[in-house]
This record gives C-alpha cells, sequence and structure tokens, in this order.
C-alpha cells in the first residue's frame, strides 16, 4: 500500500513536471508574443495568380471572426491604405494570409482531390518581428458516389465548378488557430 501511493506520488509530480515544462518551452518559443501580447490586428489575405480569388475572399471573410473568437479586436484592412502610417500604429500586429496553392485534382474516375497550401504569420507592428506563424498543406479527398451516372455527373460538375470556400477557409483556420498560444485569455 505504501510503495502503491509512493508511485502515484512520484507519477503526479512527474505529471506536473511535464506539463510545467511544455509551458516553459511555449513561453520560450513565443517569447516576443507573450513579451507583447497584440491586442489590436489588421488582416491582410493574399494569394497567388493560380488561386481563385474566391478562395482568397473567402479567408478575407472567415479568418477575422475565428482570430476575434481568440480574443482580439480586429481593425478593418479594406477601409485603410496600408501604405498610411496611422494604418499601422493603429493595430499591435498584422496577420498575413498567405494562399501560396491551391489545386483540385478531379479527373479521377473514383475520386477528386483538392490541394491547399498556405501560411499565416502574425508579425508585430512595433518591433517588426514574427510573433508567431503556422505553415501547413491541407488536402482533402471526395469520393464520388458510384450511383446513377446522371446525379454522378451532376456531383462532379458540382465539385469541380463549387465556389464554395468559405467552409474551408473556416475549417482551416480554425485548425491552424488550434495550436494558437493563449497569451490573451485573461482579455477575454
Amino acid at each position: 500500500m505504501k510503495q502503491a501511493n509512493l508511485w502515484l506520488s512520484a507519477a503526479l509530480t512527474l505529471a506536473l513536471l511535464s506539463g510545467c515544462s511544455s509551458t516553459a518551452e511555449h513561453q520560450q518559443k513565443y517569447a516576443q508574443l507573450y513579451k507583447e501580447t497584440p491586442k489590436k490586428l489588421m488582416i491582410v489575405v493574399h494569394g497567388g495568380d493560380a488561386v481563385p480569388a474566391e478562395l482568397v475572399q473567402a479567408f478575407d471573410k472567415e479568418v477575422p471572426d475565428i482570430v476575434a473568437e481568440h480574443g482580439f479586436e480586429i481593425v478593418d484592412a479594406k477601409q485603410r491604405q496600408l501604405t498610411e502610417v496611422p494604418a499601422l500604429t493603429d493595430v499591435d500586429a498584422v496577420l498575413y494570409v498567405d494562399v501560396q496553392r491551391w489545386n483540385k485534382d478531379y479527373s479521377a474516375v473514383i475520386a477528386a482531390e483538392s490541394v491547399l497550401e498556405l501560411e499565416f504569420k502574425l508579425v508585430s507592428t512595433k518591433s517588426d518581428q514574427e510573433l508567431w506563424s503556422h505553415q501547413d498543406k491541407y488536402t482533402k479527398t471526395h469520393l464520388f458516389l458510384g450511383g446513377d451516372m446522371l446525379s454522378e455527373l451532376i456531383h462532379r460538375a458540382f465539385f469541380a465548378a463549387s465556389t464554395a470556400y468559405e467552409n474551408r477557409a473556416s475549417v482551416v483556420t480554425k485548425q491552424a488557430f488550434s495550436n494558437f498560444p493563449e497569451v490573451l485569455a485573461a482579455n477575454r
């Protein structure tokens, strides 16, 4: 019995120490973010030439809502000129969303696949340092139903021509921000 209590105590101590060390590593990795704790952000979404304008617009629409859920106050970039000094001095940081690649392959017989590569980068307007970044490649495969030919063709045409990018932008942004350091929990 005494030995079981000793083992339990040792296990709890290890769990506490490992939790503290991961928090310490997290604070060390994002030291500048913790130091500055930005509250007011401007969001700039950019996509390359091969990225559909509708996808960029979807991220432009979805990202501010999701970022605001993390406790940030969002300053609308469309109402400001980025070259104006007050536009950048009025915010603590700028979140750049760079949609680097979008590719849809729907020529396959049984499945269609879309690939999205993007990078989120939070840059301080005070120190000009990168406070946080997230880069990822998201692949989504859609298996066709295999039903009658007419419904299958309609379904493929919808998948190929769909401009319903907002759901995708929302899911991807939520996934990226699920790992965002919780430095603003007290500000919520």
